[in-house]
């Protein structure tokens, strides 16, 4: 039972290396697809689990980082869908470093200096 959740979070690790390598919004949307449906059938895991137990299944090694992989999988979702994550795959790495490297020298770029009164520009007028 336990071998389905596995199965499709190994073929959304896939799907996201893929993602990473080619980053095109297809492939983006497929990978968030695939680790849907192994959040969803972990989901219904643990659901099982639960009634079979009694209580949520936290108790145990196993129980405790299949529950660390199920939140750890709903997290990154959460993020990926409100943040946009995915527009990044729309552009290159050096696109990415060259604007984050620009913001931060506007952020602390030092605004010009008037000439002081003692300098020969300011004398001339």
């Amino acid at each position: 039972m336990n071998a389905v959740p596995l199965a499709l979070y190994a073929i959304a690790c896939v799907r996201y290396a893929m993602q990473f390598a080619s980053r095109t919004l297809n492939t983006s949307r497929a990978a968030s697809t695939w680790l849907i449906m192994a959040a969803f059938s972990h989901t219904f895991i643990i659901g099982m689990e639960t009634m079979r137990v009694g209580h949520i299944p936290f108790a145990g090694a196993t129980s405790a980082i299949s529950t660390f992989v199920w939140l750890l999988a709903l997290s990154y979702l959460y993020i990926e869908f409100t943040t946009g994550e995915r527009l990044v795959v729309q552009e290159s790495m050096d696109e990415v470093l060259r604007r984050a490297v620009a913001y931060q020298q506007a952020k602390f770029c030092i605004p010009p200096q008037m000439p002081s009164p003692s300098s020969p520009k300011a004398r001339r007028s």
